[in-house]
């Protein structure tokens, strides 16, 4: 009987080919949103859920409060887990890491490798990456020693076995390290991505700075431990340390812990190992798409309902001849389960062949094979059978009641009644509006983020890295001016931390001389005399360096402000600093005498505040930055690496452009605003599917009226007017709910950003005309057709 039944839907299905296609491809565009969202919230949910013990193994962030605000950071000094460690018994073992770019020398070849971590020897104890080869115990427990991954094995040494194999660290120097073992390659849901581990022992010298706060700590906690306990005795032991080494706390500190799983969607601190995901953004996303499988939802319920309008009187005639409601609630959940499934099966063939183009797009971590997880697939069809079971039963309850009689006679008028179904595209028409507003909004913020917001010129900026060693600073001079005759090469300047780059050098307790000292987080750079020049920073007060100005050679100092130091040192007006000297307050040396207020330098991304920056001159600096023009910058490149290799004698050539190493910090945002130009799209194809399957149905039931009217002579265009008018009202309708609600939300969004475009009421205007353009012509292309057609053959209909 079931199959009976199921022989019957299809040749239902088949029957009204078109509007049921409309209707499955509706709803499984709406379930292939809810697919991805819900595959990306699942593996963004699952960072660091594969480590053993993740519950236990916390990192330690840390506070401290300035009268300018909260810093917080996960650098910490290399002595407060190994003091804490030997103090608190709630901590069962503890970690030290810091992340690096190396260059390492493996045979003849050179390779750059970024994601590279010196740490202890407990790394592997508390991370539970699964060894390959090598002995467990013996990791990095010796200087010079390093574990790496599998693919990192395999490009090395191809299917040679690397462990006791040596590699060689080098630019500058050539340090060999021995290689101790393989593991297998990170998973994608791990914060800490890494290709290869050096022991951190490694670094260990006589100057190292072990009061600095340059490595990330990790506990593992011993079971019922209370983290907030532990952050207390954590704080007071690292002041305890930090004034038995006569360092002064001017500003209250504080160390907290945070879960291992709470750092990839609840965190963006300084020293972060990569740019974390955003939680907000993954709530919204979810809304939308949630909002976009109610609108093919609706899409489906009301061309069904419509369908039902042709099955009327066999539903009456079944009831004479004696059918219970039993039956006609289990032909209904059959008919909406079959449709389900249909469209369930199309989503998941939509996203497997789509999935490529997807992840390129998306920028998405994970593979079609975690998008395809059985676990996911089950819960979809449950979640087809429950909401299937339940339109099937709300469906056959509306007759069971009815007369058999009026079924016949088709009496029943609120099946067609226009106004659901004109409720039903005001709703998807206004989700859709909401949609394109929101993503020309998202699409503006980021342009004026990288565009009209940035006022310093980083256009056509080739960036090169140098050596760090103080011994390379004679070569750089030499490759300096050697560049220079480069045709192409128009300006070249230098600093030691570049734009893009999160700055390190931070300290507090900074003051006029002759003033209280203010606990002012600023922090510092060294830059070329020409520095400002080059990027066309704005002064605001004062001069520029001089050519020759340097504050590391002796001599009198000078120092250049941006506008934000000078207002956090109390100034209210520029020109008042000028002549005035800086002090360290925590050792009384002077920093130097400020000749100049600057305005318009970002170090950082534009959806945060620019932070207070003290300038220094130098002669030389570790990033080299050069102004090209032409049309061929590959040669160009070329040109400039054999140069480099001239004077930089067995370094790595490492370059880049600067516009687009400072724009990679709205990897999220761009993310964010790619979801929504595909889900703004998504939503116009359900919205378009939804009005074109009304417009059919309504075309139909009114063909010998319209035959009629032209009989009558009724003109084509009064007729287009007459099927149009309704459905355009609901889109102008739609505007109106749609403009205020984007308007609001976006506005809320914007507030995120430190720098933030305007909310133009172009836009929401281009949005409307937009849907109600796209409405129009997919209802005046059925209209026309039905406009169109001869009358002889609308009255001889049915």
């Amino acid at each position: 009987m079931i199959l009976k039944n199921i022989k019957i839907i299809f040749r239902e299905l088949f029957k009204n080919k078109a509007i049921n296609g409309i209707n499955i491809v509706g709803l499984a565009i709406g379930i292939a949103a809810i697919l991805i969202i819900s595959q990306y919230i699942r593996f963004e949910n699952s960072y660091d859920s594969f480590l053993n013990n993740n519950e236990r193994i916390h990192r330690v962030v840390f506070y401290r409060h300035y009268t300018t605000g909260l810093d917080k950071s996960v650098g910490n000094n290399y002595m407060v887990g190994q003091i804490a460690m030997e103090n608190i018994p709630e901590i069962e073992n503890f970690l030290r890491c810091k992340k690096s770019t190396q260059f390492l020398q493996v045979k003849e070849e050179i390779f750059k490798e970024v994601r590279v971590f010196f740490a202890d020897s407990s790394f592997f104890d508390l991370f539970s990456y699964p060894v390959i080869s090598g002995s467990k115990p013996d990791f990095l427990r010796a200087p010079n020693v390093a574990v790496i991954t599998e693919s990192t094995a395999r490009k090395y040494f191809g299917n040679e076995n690397p462990v006791g194999k040596t590699i060689y660290r080098v630019n500058p120097g050539k340090t060999p390290l021995l290689v101790q073992g393989v593991v297998k390659d990170v998973p994608p849901n791990s914060h800490i991505k890494f290709d290869m581990v050096i022991s951190l022992s490694s670094l260990i010298n006589p100057s190292y700075c072990y009061t600095c706060n340059n490595t990330n700590t990790y506990f593992l906690l011993r079971e019922g431990s209370d983290p907030e306990v532990i952050s207390a005795k954590i704080t007071d032991l690292a002041i305890q340390f930090l004034e038995s080494k006569g360092l002064k706390l001017d500003f209250p500190i504080e160390y907290h812990l945070q879960n291992i799983r709470d750092i990839h969607l609840h965190s963006n601190y300084r020293f972060e190992h990569e740019i974390n995901g955003n939680y907000i953004y993954q709530m919204a996303l979810l809304i939308i798409a949630l909002f976009i499988l109610l609108s093919a939802w609706l899409n489906y319920s009301n061309i069904y309902e419509s369908l039902l309008k042709k099955k009327i009187r066999s539903f009456g005639i079944r009831k004479i001849n004696g059918a219970s409601w039993q039956s006609f609630i289990k032909d209904f959940i059959t008919e909406t389960l079959v449709t389900g499934f249909i469209s369930l099966v199309l989503a998941y063939l939509l996203l497997s062949v789509s999935f490529p183009a997807l992840k390129n797009y998306l920028r998405l971590d994970y593979s079609l094979e975690w998008a395809l997880d059985f676990q996911i697939i089950l819960y979809s069809f449950i979640a087809i059978i429950f909401i299937s079971v339940v339109v099937g039963i709300s469906m056959s309850l509306r007759f069971v009641k009815i007369s058999p009689v009026l079924l016949v006679q088709n009496k029943i008028q609120n099946i067609n009644h226009k106004k659901p179904k004109n409720l039903v595209l005001v709703i998807q028409f206004s989700i859709a509006i909401f949609l394109i507003a929101s993503t020309f909004v998202a699409i503006k913020q980021i342009h004026y983020m990288q565009g009209s917001a940035l006022s310093m010129n980083m256009d056509q900026v080739l960036t090169v890295k140098r050596p760090v060693d103080g011994k390379y600073n004679a070569a750089q001079k030499q490759f300096e001016e050697s560049i220079k005759q480069i045709p192409g090469i128009t300006e070249t300047t230098y600093s030691t931390v570049t734009p893009g780059e999160k700055n390190g050098w931070v300290k507090g307790g900074i003051a006029i001389k002759g003033n209280d000292k203010l606990s002012d987080q600023l922090y510092q750079s060294n830059v070329a005399p020409e520095f400002f020049d080059f990027f066309q920073v704005k002064l605001l007060a004062g001069r520029s360096f001089l050519p020759d100005e340097t504050n590391w050679e002796g001599g009198s100092r000078h120092i250049i402000l941006n506008k934000q130091a000078a207002l956090a040192l109390g100034a209210s007006n520029y020109t008042d600093l000028l002549g005035k000297t800086l002090i360290d307050s925590d050792n009384g040396n002077d920093m130097g005498e400020i000749v100049g207020v600057v305005d318009g330098y970002f170090q950082n991304s534009l959806d945060q505040e620019v932070v207070p920056t003290i300038f220094n001159p130098d002669q030389f600096g570790y990033f080299l930055f050069l102004k090209i023009r032409g049309e061929n910058p590959v040669e160009l490149i070329s040109t400039v690496k054999t140069e480099y290799q001239k004077y930089f004698k067995d370094s790595y050539f490492e370059y880049f452009f600067l516009d687009d190493f400072f724009n990679a910090q709205y990897q999220s945002h761009i993310q964010f605003n790619r979801c929504f130009i595909l889900f703004s799209f998504m939503a116009i194809i359900i919205s378009v599917l939804s009005l074109l399957g009304v417009v059919i149905m309504g075309s139909a039931a009114r063909t010998k009226e319209i035959g009629i009217r032209k009989v009558n002579g009724a003109r084509t265009w009064e007729i287009l007017s007459l099927l149009n008018k309704d459905f355009m009202k609901g889109v102008v309708f739609s505007i109106l709910i749609a403009t205020p609600i984007a308007y609001y939300a976006m506005n809320k969004w914007l507030e995120n950003f430190a720098y933030k475009t305007e909310l133009s009421w172009w836009i929401f205007a281009l949005a409307g005309l937009l849907a109600l353009g796209i409405a129009l012509l997919t209802v005046s292309w059925q209209s026309w057709r039905a406009a169109t057609r001869n009358p002889v053959e609308s009255l001889r209909y049915e």
